[in-house]
């Protein structure tokens, strides 16, 4: 099956090959294992911020979309879209179905302009984007008012096409569409799983957090919740995985806080044994998330027998039940009740690891990436039909 993907991510040429900024890119080259896969993006340089992080697959083909830093770059985005449409329409000329990611005003464009030429579509939604924008952009009333545009927009294009969502929470949002399919974002591999001990420090009181330094993950709550913990004088401490634009504020907090000490920033950490290693060495994975789909870092966690405490958003409970003790979003003491009773609890903290082992067991990289080829093949019959 020729599968045509777009993601509205950035991907720079380098030594000869073409890299992803974002770790989906590790889903994609799965996906192309099984089917023949045309990937589309925005292609930057270095000079535009990038950094060759995950190489795409040999076997899968590129198509180099002009590049705008940011949707929020409107006359950008406008004045690439006309040449955009037409590498897109290129790309999946001869596609059995095109997996078009949103909501976005480039992803909308690509809906009308396949279908338009009777491509199959299934629409990809991994998060809520009114929900991310407000996070983003609280003050700014006409970007929250796009997005929000954007989002209905794309809820009507799923009564007519099929569509892929992440987690139970998106899936009740597009519950309307024509077809429904629920992914996992899942990097994990079947020979990752752990088994044993849960995960953990020599100290017990080693805390994890991997993810986007931005607002929708209320990475200043980290802050708060450490504060809460060492308020009796017990030595918990941080590690920090990620990157964004709040880095600096979290680290303003936690000097104010006095905390500065106690935590460690390692940066963007690419998928892979490093990362794992994080994970297999912390006490506790701590999300402090106010908006989410599904986060892939939670099946990393649970593939590790780290346990997990995360703020209850994006169907996580509903998803993964016992695997993940959930908190109210925002609420850094019960984040700090809920970590403390853990550390005091190991048996709690080996049933929990149990249970998350048993859900990354079944929703592993191989498992999700073959569901979804299955859920997109079933989806292009009538291009394959189709005299």
């Amino acid at each position: 099956m020729r599968i045509t993907v777009f993601t509205d991510y950035r991907y720079m040429e380098d030594r000869g090959a073409i890299w992803a900024e974002r770790a989906f890119a590790v889903f994609l080259n799965e996906l192309a294992e099984q089917h023949e896969l045309t990937i589309v993006g925005r292609q930057g340089t270095s000079a535009d911020g990038l950094a060759p992080r995950y190489r795409l697959a040999p076997g899968v083909t590129f198509c180099a979309l002009p590049f705008y830093e940011s949707l929020t770059r409107t006359g950008a985005v406008l004045s690439a879209l006309p040449r955009a449409v037409r590498r897109f329409n290129r790309a999946s000329a001869d596609a059995d179905v095109a997996w078009i990611l949103g909501p976005n005003p480039v992803a909308q464009a690509f809906v009308l302009a396949a279908l338009a030429r009777r491509v199959p579509v299934v629409l990809g939604v991994r998060q809520d984007l009114p929900a991310v924008i407000a996070a983003r952009y609280p003050h700014r009333r006409p970007v929250r008012a796009a997005a929000t545009a954007m989002e209905r927009a794309w809820r009507i294009s799923a009564r007519r096409c099929p569509c892929v969502v992440v987690g139970p929470k998106l899936a009740d949002a597009y519950g309307a569409s024509r077809r429904l399919h629920v992914l996992t974002v899942s990097l994990v591999r079947e020979r990752d799983i752990t088994s044993g001990p849960a995960a953990g420090s020599e100290s017990g009181r080693e805390l994890l957090s991997v993810g986007r330094l931005d607002p929708e993950k209320d990475p200043l709550l980290l802050a708060e919740v450490l504060a809460c913990l060492r308020a009796d004088g017990e030595p918990w401490r941080l590690r920090v995985c990620g990157e964004g634009p709040l880095r600096e504020a979290v680290e303003t907090r936690l000097r104010g806080q006095g905390l500065d000490r106690a935590v460690s920033f390692e940066g963007y950490v690419r998928h892979g044994v490093e990362l794992t290693g994080h994970y297999r060495h912390a006490d506790a994975l701590v999300i402090t998330s106010r908006s989410e789909g599904l986060p892939q870092t939670l099946v990393e966690a649970f593939a590790a027998g780290l346990p997990v405490v995360s703020s209850d958003v994006g169907g996580i409970r509903t998803a993964f039940g016992a695997a993940a003790a959930t908190v109210p979003p925002g609420d850094a003491r019960a984040t700090a009740a809920c970590l403390r009773r853990l550390h005091e609890d190991a048996g709690a903290r080996q049933r929990m690891a149990d249970e998350g082992r048993m859900v990354a067991r079944d929703h592993t990289l191989e498992a999700e990436a073959r569901r979804l080829g299955e859920f997109l093949a079933e989806a292009s019959a009538g291009r394959a039909a189709a005299p």
